[in-house]
């Protein structure tokens, strides 16, 4: 059975500690890591053979165009993840981020979106619909059952009951009442807490009833961490415990699951749709084609 997988492609530095600074102040904050960071995900990638959806910031497209221009070279959807991170989105906030973004949507024009942090409010569909995108991975639940919102597609990143079943929608994040019902081992912060071996159970009794799964993880979970970037870490983790399994380097992790399951680009969910247009979306090539600026 074949599964999601998405890498957020997000740098440390577009957090709120450094939302005062400007895009090349992030950089310099950034010190490099990202496009480490990129490599690294790309070295395992090749080694399993393996494409996958990299749901990215396009304020890291200004700092580099050639470093996202590169992930599509290597045959893996390009999809859109906000300009600069904020959270929560409002229909209004997306609409700013989306002018931001102009060179980077002319650029790949992608089919994807995922909101920061799964805060995915409803307003913002028809949003994302007149902008052409298609499809939306932005809450949880089952990715089994992808449904239709307002003219997305949205597919929903596992979580599933802790006593069997189906997962139901949620749209609110991480909040503790949902992870009373629910464990979302499709968020990057499971595979932080519980490792590969961990998450691969939670895949297998999905499979067990014949249910898929998408996962996804945040770039910035791998060590070393620029000096700054960890202290505002830990700053935050401070006042919100649950983000400590996020600083667990899951590259090995990754490669674990990688060596034993197949996973595929969230752009495929749009072939389970009806009607002709979606499918002709996928052999157009978007979301994978790189428009080269003159």
């Amino acid at each position: 059975m074949d599964h999601f997988l998405g890498i957020d492609l997000e740098s440390w530095a577009l957090n709120p500690a450094f939302r005062h600074l400007t895009p090349m102040g992030r950089k310099q904050i950034d010190g490099g890591a990202t496009p480490r960071q990129i490599e690294r995900f790309l070295d395992e990638l090749r080694r399993a053979r393996q494409r996958v959806t990299w749901f990215v910031a396009s304020e890291l497209f200004t700092w580099d165009p050639q470093m996202i221009r590169a992930i599509a070279q290597e045959g893996h959807e390009i999809a859109y993840h906000t300009h600069s991170h904020p959270e929560p989105i409002t229909a209004e906030i997306l609409e700013q981020e989306l002018a931001n973004s102009g060179e980077f949507l002319a650029t790949f024009h992608p089919l994807g979106f995922r909101a920061p942090r799964l805060l995915m409010p409803s307003e913002a569909y028809p949003v994302l619909a007149r902008a052409g995108f298609r499809y939306s991975s932005s809450i949880y639940g089952n990715a089994g059952r992808s449904f239709v919102q307002q003219g997305i597609v949205e597919l929903p990143v596992s979580s599933a009951p802790y006593a069997g079943g189906a997962a139901e929608p949620q749209r609110h994040g991480l909040s503790m009442s949902f992870l009373c019902r629910q464990f979302p081992y499709g968020s990057g912060v499971s595979l932080g807490l519980m490792g590969g071996r961990g998450v691969a159970w939670w895949i297998r009794r999905q499979e067990r009833a014949h249910r898929r799964s998408n996962l996804f993880v945040h770039s910035w979970q791998q060590q070393p961490m620029p000096a700054a970037m960890r202290r505002a870490q830990w700053r935050m983790a401070a006042t919100n415990p649950l983000l400590f399994p996020y600083f667990r380097d899951v590259l090995s992790s990754l490669r674990y699951l990688l060596e034993r399951f197949q996973f595929k680009p969230c752009r495929t969910v749009l072939a389970d749709q009806p009607g002709p247009g979606l499918l002709n979306e996928i052999t157009r090539g978007r979301g994978y084609n790189v428009r080269h600026s003159p």
